[in-house]
């Protein structure tokens, strides 16, 4: 830049150099829209920027050039500009996005307090679940000459371009500005092959939880929750009491019925027709399997110990979240960064209303949806950093290989795992036929056969247990109590949690019996726990904590 240049651009009112920025690097045009012409009368600039689904007009006061120029338009013409405006927006899950109107004042003096009073009134944001068009009004005022700024958006206007306002404000400006330079894009259109290989993994999958139930269905095409859990669903017991930390990699490829696997395949499937073919196979395998193992963490730290969770829906809102955050590598209203954006938007909303809930009746993990949406887009913040425009593909591509490949090596462990559990407590093998059960007498009349025959069953050395009690063998009693304790992983699959609270419940009985009441009390903590009879029972005796 030569000297003349430096002394243009010195000279130039911010309110042309901020115009110049906002056409060049955001994709503004200059005028208004018919519906809002009367801005052109109130502001010395007026920009729009529009791109089939957001719209956004910018109102410039030049004080500078004109000290008693003054922004006079009130609130309800802006709204109604606004309303006016609406057929311009886009809709997302059927809800029309706000109208955005910007007014910005600039001057190299301090406001007045008339000033501020005044534009305090310009503000307006969209309420949510409102029928009405939406309108989102904010006012700024700029003083060049201390280069500070006031405006009524909340926390200071920080998330809504303060920085760089302060930015153009306080740096030398430039006589020419160049627009972003378009990111290089590859010729030809890459397949999402990782995206459909998921798919059919997730498919295949879900027909094994179908032709290898440990129990009766839960309804048509719904796995049960013991035949979750034998084969790798997430829950806080099995990871932090047994190490079963795999299970962290199992579960998102797990789902708890057709719906669920339906809906998770359509959103994957949209998922990989944008992301992957931007980013490429390795970077989005990177991104699927770090964003499963955070929905899967914060899943472990919010719901409940007793509570069993499955899904893919942890990657998938991380995807999502990272092609939020990587349509930035476009410039502001391109086609591109706008079907990222939208399409992104059009998933990440509702995934934090309890649609799928209302739709399906089962319990949504929001855990797992925040957890993988925050590891999604932490990944595409990495992603924007190590991009450079002239590359078609992110770098460090060994790294996301890396990370790709460690996510599904775990997961394969995992599938060697639940192999190995799966059939060594089988129900055919390890429970009691339903057809050799009877009544109380039978069982404890039977339970040295059963004992025999079903050593892994902890019925059987509960029923042993209790027949050698009649017979006042406390010691045999109390060993067989323990055995049937033992068997921690069958206890977990295929027994609800009262049966548990009844097997510690009467061994703690019989310790206090005894005045072992430390003993009693640790055995009887786990049951304590559980809000039933065994609960009220152990209470009396004061042997819960």
């Amino acid at each position: 830049m030569n000297v003349a240049e430096n002394e243009n651009a010195s000279t130039e009112s911010f309110a042309n150099y901020l115009s110049r920025n906002y056409v060049l690097q955001k994709g503004y045009h200059p005028g208004a829209v018919p519906e809002a012409r009367a801005l052109l009368d109130a502001a010395d600039i007026v920009l729009t920027r529009a791109d089939g689904m957001s719209f956004q007009i910018v109102c410039l006061v030049d004080r500078e050039a004109n000290p008693q120029s003054r922004f006079l338009l009130e609130k309800d013409a802006l709204l109604g500009i606004g309303a006016a405006c609406s057929k311009y927006v886009g809709t997302v899950n059927g809800t029309k996005l706000p109208v955005s109107i910007r007014v910005i004042e600039i001057a190299n003096e301090a406001p007045a307090e008339e000033d501020i009073a005044r534009l305090k009134l310009l503000r307006s944001g969209p309420k949510p679940f409102s029928k009405a068009p939406r309108v989102a009004i904010s006012s700024w005022l700029l003083n060049t000459a201390e280069n500070s700024i006031w405006t009524n958006v909340p926390f200071k206007g920080i998330f809504a371009g303060r920085h760089e306002l302060q930015k153009l404000m306080k740096e030398p400006r430039k006589s020419v500005i160049e627009p972003p330079e378009d990111p290089a894009l590859s010729d030809e259109p890459r397949r999402p092959v990782l995206t459909y290989a998921l798919l059919a993994v997730i498919a295949a999958i879900f027909a094994c939880e179908l032709l290898f139930p440990v129990e009766p269905s839960d309804g048509y095409l719904d796995p049960g929750v013991h035949t979750l859990a034998a084969l790798g669903a997430l829950d806080r017991n099995s990871v932090f009491e047994q190490g079963e930390w795999w299970r962290l990699f199992s579960a998102p490829f797990l789902h708890g019925g057709f719906l669920h696997v339906l809906f998770n395949g359509f959103a994957l499937f949209l998922a990989g027709m944008i992301l992957e073919r931007v980013i490429g196979h390795a970077w989005f395998a990177a991104i699927f399997a770090v964003s499963a193992v955070c929905g899967s963490l914060i899943s472990l730290s919010i719901n409940p110990a007793n509570v069993v969770s499955v899904g893919a829906s942890g990657a998938i809102m991380g995807l999502f979240a990272a092609t939020l955050v990587a349509a930035h590598r476009f410039p502001a209203g391109s086609q591109m960064r706008t079907a990222m954006q939208m399409g992104s938007l059009q998933v990440l909303i509702p995934s934090m209303l309890p649609l799928w809930g209302a739709v399906s009746g089962q319990r949504v993990d929001f855990g797992a949806h925040l957890g993988g949406a925050l590891g999604g887009a932490a990944m595409g913040f990495f992603l924007l950093a190590v991009w450079p425009a002239h590359n078609v593909l992110p770098s460090f591509r060994r790294l996301a290989i890396l990370i790709g490949a460690a996510g599904f090596a775990a997961a394969g462990f995992a599938l060697v795992a639940i192999a190995k559990d799966f059939q060594a407590n089988s129900l055919q093998e390890a429970l009691i036929p339903a057809a050799e059960l009877g009544t109380d007498d039978e069982l404890k009349a039977r339970s040295q056969d059963y004992v025999a025959h079903y050593p892994n069953d902890p019925r059987s050395h509960l029923f042993h247990a209790m027949s050698l009690l009649e017979r006042g063998n406390r010691e045999g009693a109390r060993q067989a109590l323990y055995a049937a304790l033992a068997k921690k992983k069958i206890i977990k699959t295929f027994f609800k949690p009262d049966f548990e609270a009844r097997l510690r419940t009467v061994l703690a009985l019989e310790l206090n019996a005894e005045g072992r009441i430390a003993e009693a009390k640790k055995v009887a903590g786990p049951a304590c726990e559980i809000d039933s009879t065994y609960r009220h029972t152990l209470s009396t005796l004061n042997l819960c904590p």
